[in-house]
């Protein structure tokens, strides 16, 4: 019997299409005002090309939070800024993932209706506090939910399993009373706790991941609930 539901928060409820255009709106607009001499196009290319680096040591530790924004300015001028640009440039960024962020289509009647259900919630998020604290305040979720881990404040990522670990401990409950849902790879390790996972196809990508349910619409869980259960 499930008993409680994890949910990511980036591109589950809050999908990345929100920020499509944060390059175009922020990034490469700051970057040109510190002496980036390309195209947004190139800036792009450019950011791409740092993110499998940043990927690899990124939402442990908060000493690394400022790390693509190095790897993106090493790059881009050749030199690391200060740390006055540095802050700078987390604020805007920081800003602009708060404000832009909406909630995907049936994410509030999930939560009403796992609520009612007297499912304890949990938000399972790779991600920074700061960031994912002000964007669950500027969406005003953070009501549903029984517990919030972040990856910074547990030291590791999904794939790493403790912030899987942390949920089931504080949820006080068996790893098979819980279902995660997810839309990548990182969501589905939570299988290897014995966790239920759910993928989140909304955008139908052919994603190579290992899964006990799939869905394209967050409402479809509330069926997968009640089977289960």
């Amino acid at each position: 019997m499930i008993k409680a539901v994890f949910l990511d928060l980036g591109n589950t409820l809050i999908p990345m299409d929100c920020y499509s255009n944060i390059e175009q709106d922020v990034e490469y607009p700051f970057w040109k005002r510190k002496g980036y001499k390309g195209t947004l196009e190139q800036f792009k290319q450019l950011k791409a090309g740092t993110k499998v680096q940043f990927m690899k040591k990124a939402f442990r530790h908060s000493e690394d939070k400022h790390m693509w924004t190095k790897l993106i300015a090493m790059e881009a001028l050749g030199c690391c800024p200060d740390d006055e640009i540095i802050a700078d440039c987390w604020k805007l960024t920081k800003n602009y993932y708060v404000k832009k962020a909406k909630l995907r289509d049936g994410t509030l009647k999930l939560l009403e209706y796992l609520k009612l259900k007297k499912m304890k919630i949990a938000l399972i998020s790779n991600n920074w506090s700061d960031v994912a604290s002000e964007a669950i305040n500027y969406l005003d979720i953070r009501k549903y939910f029984h517990n919030i881990i972040i990856s910074e404040d547990v030291g590791a990522v999904k794939s790493e399993l403790k912030p899987f670990v942390v949920a089931i401990e504080k949820s006080a409950l068996k790893p098979e009373e819980c279902l995660m849902v997810g839309d990548d790879k990182e969501d589905s390790f939570s299988k290897n706790l014995g966790i239920h996972f759910v993928l989140l196809n909304a955008h139908s990508n052919n994603l190579n991941v290992d899964y006990d349910y799939k869905i394209t619409d967050l409402l479809e869980v509330k069926k997968i609930v009640e089977g289960i259960a």
